[in-house]
């Protein structure tokens, strides 16, 4: 139910191949959409972001940075759902290492702005699984 008008949504659905198509039917007139879900997109968010994976350079990573990154994710104020995991990229050796937190999990409504603040990071992505 939407109280008010200008309320923005989010539709998960598939797309099928609809029941009354032949085999010959074109594929833009083929196609069903069937209605998974509609959630409030202030919703979104910690409805199905399961995790933020965020990437950075080996040659930037300092003491510095790592203290900023372990503040950010053990502030109690920071606590979620949300698992966080950082890729550290290694293009000499074209080598990329990915460790994930076990215990401190985030929410991803705050964590994600505050990392995009560090302009070392160059990705920041959140995940569903």
């Amino acid at each position: 139910f939407i109280d008010s008008v200008g309320q923005y949504v989010f539709i998960r659905c598939e797309v099928v191949k609809a029941k009354y198509a032949k085999d010959d039917t074109p594929p833009e007139k083929a196609a069903q959409f069937n209605i998974l879900g509609i959630t409030m997109l202030a919703g979104v968010m910690e409805k199905y972001v399961k995790g933020i994976e965020f990437r950075m350079n080996i040659n930037q990573l300092t003491k510095e940075l790592t203290d900023t990154i372990l503040d950010i994710a053990r502030n109690p104020k920071h606590k979620g759902e949300a698992q966080l995991s950082i890729k550290i990229d290694y293009p000499e050796k074209k080598l990329s290492l990915t460790m994930k937190a076990r215990t401190n999990k985030v929410n991803p409504k705050i964590v994600i702005p505050l990392l995009e603040k560090i302009p070392e990071i160059y990705e920041i992505r959140p995940t569903s699984n």
